[in-house]
């Protein structure tokens, strides 16, 4: 199987037998199962950057990283000053 091209974005899928796996939505036939989803790098559905998934991630539809859980004001401090000390 050749190496992804790109990195996933996942949406979780719930089968009526009680299968749950999360899938790729980027034009993308990947999947992987929920429990197999947590340390694996994904975009988030809220500010679209690359981030790694844990185990409160792996509870959601629509994963999204830990900045877009908190409130917006406190999310655009904290990517500000990310993007001063990493030069982000």
């Amino acid at each position: 199987m050749p190496p992804a091209t790109h990195i996933h974005k996942y949406i979780r899928v719930v089968y009526p037998s009680g299968w749950v796996i999360y899938k790729c939505v980027l034009n993308c036939t990947h999947f992987i199962e929920a429990k197999m989803l947590a340390g694996r790098s994904c975009v988030c559905w809220r500010c679209g950057e690359t981030f790694v998934t844990d185990e409160r991630s792996t509870q959601l539809k629509k994963p999204h990283c830990e900045d877009c859980t908190k409130g917006r004001k406190e999310v655009k401090g904290i990517r500000e000053l990310r993007k001063m000390i990493l030069g982000e």
